[in-house]
């Protein structure tokens, strides 16, 4: 799980996260979560109309291919989910990840490694 502001920076992650993308967090922080995708990609419309319907409130969820720290691509299943502040308005976006069942390099072992550390995280 990672939150992020409006434009996409990220400005925390969890454990399950930081393993999942393969970084610690001090070489995530501030940085745009474009940096977990192809250039290419980050630099498509698609990309910048996600930043701007979740800044509008709406919820995105998908099946994405991601870089990871180390170069590797994984596939993930990402939901975003924008946080309202006071006056209703978005300020923030939760971001969950996790390893897509379709990923061939995606484990029964490794993704019940995961569940389990989100799930000690959340305790």
């Amino acid at each position: 799980m990672a939150l992020y502001d409006l434009e996409g920076r990220i400005l925390e992650a969890n454990a399950g996260f930081l393993k999942l993308f393969g970084y610690e967090f001090a070489a995530l922080r501030g940085e745009s979560h474009a940096r977990l995708m192809r250039p290419d990609e980050a630099a498509g419309g698609d990309y910048q109309r996600l930043w701007r319907e979740l800044a509008k409130g709406w919820t995105q969820q998908g099946t994405f291919q991601r870089l990871r720290g180390d170069g590797a691509v994984i596939e993930v299943v990402e939901s975003f989910e924008p946080i309202a502040g006071a006056c209703s308005a978005p300020t923030r976006v939760i971001g969950v990840a996790a390893p897509s069942l379709q990923d061939g390099d995606i484990d029964p072992e490794r993704l019940a490694a995961f569940e389990c550390e989100g799930a000690a995280a959340a305790a």
